[in-house]
């Protein structure tokens, strides 16, 4: 291969680096700007505002030791009752909340249902992060709040897309095995963390 070829084959490379480069910082300006739309969107609030609500139940102190899985699965409203200190009613009412706000972001941001589930929680963190930057909270705080509510978030859109529906108590969270679940064990980890960091 002669210079001039080499030469060529340099600038093609650097060439498309660039490209790439350019492509990449694109999509981390527009990723920026979605989670700052997301944060200042009044559905995402009241999302937010409806699963600190969930973190900041009555028997949040114990509710870690206490949480099961199977058991959950079992006593459905009677157990979460138990284990929250939340009356039956005000937890079909949050979950009507929950699942109104999570709808109606997902009608806001048809993005969302697009996106890998990586995706998706990486915005969601970030817009959390925004949405939790106006709280007088520690660092180690925040994190624990900015996880917890973007996976519950992510719970709740889940079983939007798989179809759920806001009929019933436990309709919205989707398949009551799938992302029902997923939501309560994702509010467990991040009670345990802020019951060590907040």
């Amino acid at each position: 291969m002669t210079a001039k070829h080499l030469s060529f084959t340099k600038i093609m490379k650097n060439f498309f680096y660039g490209i790439i480069a350019t492509m990449i910082s694109c999509s981390a300006l527009n990723a920026q700007s979605l989670a700052q739309d997301l944060a200042k969107n009044q559905n995402f609030i009241k999302l937010q505002i409806a699963n600190e609500k969930v973190l900041n139940m009555p028997k949040a102190a114990t509710f870690g030791a206490n949480y099961n899985s199977p058991d959950l699965t079992k006593g459905k409203e009677t157990y979460l009752s138990n284990i929250t200190g939340f009356s039956v009613s005000e937890i079909s009412s949050l979950a009507y909340e929950i699942g109104s706000a999570g709808a109606a972001v997902l009608k806001d941001f048809p993005s969302l249902e697009r996106m890998t589930n990586v995706e998706r929680l990486e915005l969601l963190e970030a817009a959390a992060d925004i949405y939790l930057s106006e709280q007088r909270i520690s660092a180690a705080c925040q994190g624990c709040k900015r996880k917890g509510l973007s996976s519950m978030s992510n719970q709740t859109f889940l079983g939007l897309i798989a179809g759920a529906t806001l009929s019933g108590p436990f309709a919205i969270w989707g398949g009551w095995v799938g992302a029902t679940l997923g939501f309560w064990q994702a509010a467990e980890e991040a009670l345990d963390c802020i019951r060590i960091n907040c």
